[in-house]
């Protein structure tokens, strides 16, 4: 049981590279389909673990509950008002229930190896990032384009069927404007991967090394040109710098190193197109950043009042979009940040019952020391449309693990762990 249960850890620290790689369960990826195998483990060991759940866990489980329940009765709705796509309702309905669930069961006590997960989590965000560096190393000095995926295996349901549409498509890019994506589909996909482990490093030990480690991952994550990525990554070190103070020395070289990368940065051609790509919110573009911002909120307000307050309904846009016909200048790209998507697809009330939901979360990550972990989250939910996904159950059990020691109980806690 012990060595399913470090395998179950692993997969978990590395879900979301392996999600990059498809699988025949249609929705479903690599990474996804390991966790669904190892299912029966992870409910013998919640049920198996005894011990008492706090206050927090349960108001947690009970506003999850009446989120899922409550996004159950919208896409049904959604498939009677709106003659929905069943098939795409119900498959949303399952990939959300999914990722929540599993969400809940990981962040409880005994579930998941701590140590372990740090372990492999960082040691694998600190790979990617020299990934990073090695792409623009083969790019800018070898003139050639280096691919990290592995073109043998079918890539994750996305527009990109295989490697070969994969390679098409940067190579075309990397023409006018090099984003590197490491192990990824996406930039974005990297430095939401990424960015969290700058926090662990820096506070892991307060080893030198780890200062180190955490540069060189906060410069991969900002040569990656992902808004996402960086702003994290400026949150993260900011949070550091303000809360540490015990160690000045240490507190200088950092901000000096760290502001000599930041200099070259923005001195470079690559801050250029990351400030571009800033500069076309709220224009009349259709950038990426412009979709996710605010597409959303855009669109809530012209909806009919009992949508507004009860939603379309989880993976209910397109059915939506096309009932309303010519009568809407919406598009048929569903594309929107996590946060507008859950205002728009259950209405106030969903809205509602999500933020008693995050707020429980937000009392979790406080509770382990972790409300930078949460920052980053919202941070995340408000630029991407990540929610509901491997990378989501990732930074959900990153928040809940005691990633900060009190320096008086951390012998103790260390024994305990053994």
């Amino acid at each position: 049981m012990k060595r399913i249960k470090k395998i179950y850890t692993a997969i978990i620290a590395l879900w979301p590279i392996l999600n990059v790689y498809g699988t025949p369960i249609d929705g479903f990826g690599m990474g996804d389909l390991f966790v669904i195998l190892l299912l029966p483990f992870v409910i013998i060991s919640y049920f198996k673990n005894k011990k008492a759940l706090d206050k927090t866990y349960k108001k947690l489980v009970v506003s999850i509950i009446l989120f899922i329940s409550f996004s159950i009765i919208t896409s049904l709705l959604s498939i009677i008002i709106f003659n929905g796509a069943e098939i795409d309702i119900i498959k949303r309905l399952i990939v959300t229930i999914f990722y929540v669930i599993l969400s809940i069961i990981c962040i409880k006590q005994g579930i998941i190896d701590r140590k372990l997960f740090i372990k492999v989590y960082c040691y694998a965000a600190i790979i990617a990032s020299f990934a990073i560096l090695l792409q623009y190393f083969f790019h800018y000095v070898l003139h050639k384009n280096l691919y990290l995926l592995i073109g043998q295996l079918k890539l994750s349901p996305s527009n990109l069927q295989s490697f070969a549409d994969y390679k098409n498509k940067y190579d075309l890019m990397y023409l006018y404007n090099f984003r590197p994506t490491s192990f990824f589909l996406e930039p974005a996909h990297f430095a939401a991967y990424a960015s969290p482990s700058i926090y662990i490093l820096l506070n892991k030990n307060k080893k030198i090394k780890n200062i180190l480690f955490a540069i060189i991952v906060s410069l991969s994550v900002i040569l990656s040109t992902s808004g996402i990525g960086i702003v994290a990554t400026m949150i993260i070190w900011a949070y550091y710098l303000l809360k540490n103070n015990e160690n000045q020395k240490l507190k200088v070289i950092t901000i000096l190193v760290f502001g000599i990368f930041i200099a070259v940065f923005v001195n470079n051609s690559i801050f250029d197109k990351s400030a571009e790509r800033i500069r076309d919110i709220n224009k009349d573009s259709e950038s990426s950043i412009n979709y996710r911002l605010l597409k959303g909120y855009k669109m809530y307000p012209k909806m009919q009042l009992y949508e507004q307050i009860f939603g379309i309904g989880l993976g209910g846009y397109e059915s939506y979009v096309r009932a309303l016909g010519d009568e809407t200048e919406l598009d048929s790209n569903e594309y929107m940040n996590s946060v507008s998507y859950i205002l728009v697809s259950t209405g106030l009330i969903g809205f509602i019952i999500f933020c008693i939901y995050m707020s429980n979360i937000y009392k979790l990550f406080r509770s382990k020391n972790n409300t930078c972990i949460f920052i980053v989250l919202i941070t995340i939910y408000l630029t991407s449309s990540a929610i509901f996904s491997c990378n989501d159950v990732l930074l959900i059990v990153l928040g809940t693990l005691p990633i900060i020691e009190k320096q008086n109980n951390e012998m103790q806690y260390r024994q305990n762990n053994l």
